[in-house]
């Protein structure tokens, strides 16, 4: 402990700027970017907003659990069955920035009403550390795509359209390659895609590996 608090209560950086150097200045939150005991300092934090989040028991029910949130590094989704649940677990949010000195990016944070066809639905103002969060049909969350309608078609052709050009690259950078070192390639390159493709799988594997 003393030594992370001699290391982060000296933190001093200085910016480069055209070849010029900035004079140096204290660094008074948040950890080394690279550092290898970052993830962890970072989770030991971030781990008291989510045991605040689950103490309230506001959220969708799965089976016997309440859920309400999904953290994944500083990639935070906050999801509620009603507007004024939302609401409070966003009130949360502010008090935990407030008194852990975080300060969460309002400009990258949407909302997402996922709603019926038929029934018209009324877009509350929602409040994040006293700013108001705009609205969206279509958000980006780690790499996949998740609308209002919870369709998987645009998220499909966007995984499609990935794995279509890593085996374009494989199939233009290594045209003289022998068919079994492709297919390793394909393997190893691609077919992490494919964990969002299962349905599709069996004849984009034909599709592709007929042009290797």
């Amino acid at each position: 402990m003393r030594l992370l608090w001699n290391w982060y209560g000296h933190h001093i950086a200085r910016i480069q700027w055209s070849g010029v150097l900035s004079d140096n200045f204290n660094i008074c939150n948040g950890v080394r970017q690279g550092g290898i005991l970052s993830p962890f300092l970072f989770e030991v934090c971030i781990d008291e907003l989510s045991l605040c989040l689950r103490s309230v028991h506001i959220g969708c029910r799965l089976s016997n659990m309440i859920v309400n949130h999904l953290l994944f590094a500083d990639d935070a989704i906050i999801f509620a069955p009603s507007a004024k649940s939302l609401q409070q677990l966003l009130d949360i949010c502010s008090k935990f920035a407030l008194s852990h000195n975080v300060v969460f990016n309002v400009v990258k944070s949407q909302c997402l009403i996922v709603s019926s066809r038929s029934n018209f639905i009324r877009r509350p103002t929602f409040q994040l550390s006293g700013a108001s969060l705009p609205y969206t049909e279509c958000y980006k969350y780690l790499r996949h795509m998740i609308n209002s309608a919870l369709s998987d078609d645009q998220d499909i052709m966007k995984q499609t359209r990935s794995l279509y050009a890593r085996a374009n690259v494989i199939i233009r950078k290594f045209s003289h390659a022998s068919l079994n070192t492709k297919l390793m390639l394909f393997r190893a390159y691609c077919y992490i895609r494919l964990s969002a493709l299962e349905y599709y799988v069996p004849v984009l594997v034909q599709q592709i590996t007929s042009c290797l």
